[in-house]
């Protein structure tokens, strides 16, 4: 994940070692569902997805991204500065 902190948008970057159901979702510090950047199978390789915060209107502040691979689950805390 970068930048982080961050202020117009964050990347969020990913290699899958093998294909696999995929989630990723952006929570807000009380863990409220923000966004789902991804939930679908995708195959092996290396993704790349870019989530613009301001056309979200999140005001700055601490916010995760867990990513969800099959079942195993990864947290990242970011910080969205003014």
């Amino acid at each position: 994940v970068y930048p982080n902190p961050y202020r117009d948008y964050v990347s969020i970057n990913y290699n899958l070692y093998k294909a696999g159901k995929v989630c990723v979702i952006i929570f807000d510090i009380h863990g409220r569902k923000i966004e789902t950047i991804v939930d679908m199978n995708q195959a092996e390789g290396n993704y790349l997805y870019t989530f613009h915060v301001k056309s979200k209107g999140l005001l700055p502040g601490n916010y995760f991204i867990q990513l969800q691979v099959n079942h195993s689950v990864y947290l990242k805390k970011i910080i969205q500065i003014e």
